[in-house]
């Protein structure tokens, strides 16, 4: 039996991943809390800021807190730019991360619209 050999793809060189991540949502429960603010969504952002989350990455936020889907963003924003290691924060950058950003106190019957 013959046995295929790979070739080099020229396209892909330069490229920070070598496939393209399928779009994910991820969860966080106790999404108003400490952690998520200091660590969690600063690190999401740099990740956003380098291009490595996929399009269409969600966030799902769950405790709590009262908050509608625009408060829990503000808050998330001024977390990042509080807690960011890559200062100033991008704008542009932030406004499509934020995009994905959704909250539902626990209780609630969230629906989550696609982007």
């Amino acid at each position: 039996m013959a046995q295929a050999t790979l070739t080099r793809n020229v396209l892909r060189e330069g490229l920070i991943l070598p496939r393209t991540p399928d779009p994910a949502v991820m969860v966080i429960f106790g999404a108003s809390g400490d952690l998520t603010a200091r660590k969690l969504m600063p690190a999401l952002y740099n990740l956003t800021l380098n291009r490595y989350l996929p399009t269409g990455f969600s966030v799902v936020g769950v405790a709590n807190t009262p908050w509608s889907d625009q408060e829990f963003r503000a808050q998330m924003e001024q977390a990042v730019k509080k807690n960011s290691r890559t200062q100033p924060v991008d704008h542009s950058v932030w406004q499509t991360f934020a995009e994905g950003l959704h909250y539902c106190p626990f209780g609630c019957r969230c629906r989550i619209s696609s982007r």
